[in-house]
């Protein structure tokens, strides 16, 4: 987990993500692997030990939270239980992830939003309805920043299941919240290198492609810049001059080159 931290912070991310759950309260032993997990998981082991190996301790957590102060992360996790609400409250987290399976389950929303924390909402599988209904929720036991993800629950997803247009809807049905193409949050698995075959391996970008896939999510962030259409960029204003009432300018030695530079207030 360190390993993962490590790889993180020289991506230069801005948060780390965990799963905190026990493996008893989370599944029963007789629980099946699903579709995904059989193709790219060792077959002979049954689900229950290939989620047991992957439980931490609340003090594998604390250490954890600490190593991310240390390498300047923010240390978040999903809770998967009510225990793991407690764990995570007592160790300190700036917010709550409910992943996609958890999205309707009301108790466990409830215990979270006692906490009065902002809350990350995965809705994989879920309808607009059950969407809003768990929205709604939320609200109605006093949270108000929400930030709602677009998810496909499926490893690895195919393009056209991801359906992207959800995300539009999101922004028309919650506009106070953080939805959009323009999202300024974003989760993404990765692993240290392929030969780690672990729960979603296949859909989880390695070391170098984590890395790489971050600093082009950064050159993004510089792209979108703000609303406002006439700022000018540090090249344009090289070829910008400021002249003074009763300046006299050679209309003959001015041209107009793209971008447009606007004359009619100087030719009288």
């Amino acid at each position: 987990a360190k390993k993962m931290i490590d790889l993180a912070s020289k991506a230069k991310v801005d948060a780390i993500k965990f799963q905190t759950f026990i493996t008893d309260k989370l599944i029963l032993k007789t629980t099946p692997k699903v579709k995904y997990q059989k193709i790219s998981y060792n077959d002979k082991e049954d689900f229950y030990d290939m989620i047991k190996k992957y439980e931490l301790t609340k003090d594998d957590f604390k250490r954890l939270k600490k190593y991310c102060i240390k390498k300047g992360l923010i240390f978040l996790s999903t809770p998967f239980d009510n225990t793991s609400v407690e764990w995570l409250e007592e160790i300190g987290v700036p917010a709550f992830k409910i992943g996609s399976g958890d999205m309707n389950n009301f108790p466990l929303l409830k215990q979270i939003c006692s906490k009065g924390k902002p809350i990350l909402l995965s809705t994989g599988m879920a309808t607009l309805e059950e969407v809003k209904e768990s929205v709604n929720y939320i609200i109605q036991n006093g949270i108000k920043e929400i930030i709602i993800f677009q998810c496909t629950t499926n490893y690895p997803a195919l393009y056209e299941e991801l359906n992207l247009n959800v995300i539009d809807t999101y922004k028309r049905e919650f506009p106070s919240f953080i939805i959009g193409y323009g999202a300024q949050v974003i989760e993404k698995h990765f692993i240290l290198t392929r030969e780690d075959k672990g729960v979603d391996y296949q859909s989880s970008l390695d070391a170098q492609n984590f890395i790489e896939f971050i600093e082009i999510f950064r050159e993004c962030e510089k792209s979108i810049g703000n609303k406002y259409i006439r700022d000018f960029t540090a090249a344009e204003l090289n070829y910008r001059a400021n002249f003074k009432k009763l300046d006299v300018v050679i209309i003959c030695l001015i041209n107009s080159i793209s971008p447009e530079y606007r004359l009619k207030n100087l030719i009288k």
